[in-house]
């Protein structure tokens, strides 16, 4: 499997594994659906800054959430659960991205109500 992130510094796959978190000497870090493993697929884009550092980096067994631990001490932890994450942005947010909100930061997206 070829991928940008490159050379790699720590691996981590879920436990049926199906998903790859891969993470570069320069700090790139990504996820990789491998469940078919000869049509590999980039999830999303890079996962944390790609600050120069390298990181260490742990897949939750299901999948469910990130761990990066850089070259510095710096502990990261992504919730991988867009549902989750999506339902905790809507009850905190009150509906605050409007339709005003979205154009001046979307422009070019039609808008759709993300709490509906």
């Amino acid at each position: 499997m070829r991928t940008e992130i490159g050379p790699l510094q720590s691996v981590s796959a879920t436990t049926d594994r199906d998903t790859l978190a891969l993470s570069g000497a320069d700090g790139t870090t990504g996820l990789w659906d491998i469940g078919s493993p000869r049509t590999p697929r980039r999830l999303g884009g890079a996962i944390g800054p790609a600050d120069g550092g390298g990181r260490q980096v742990a897949l939750h067994p299901r999948g469910r959430h990130l761990v990066l631990v850089t070259d510095y001490g710096q502990v990261g932890v992504w919730d991988l659960d867009v549902e989750a994450v999506a339902a905790r942005i809507c009850a905190s947010t009150g509906g605050a991205l409007t339709h005003a909100v979205w154009r001046g930061q979307l422009p070019h997206v039609p808008y759709r109500p993300p709490c509906a």
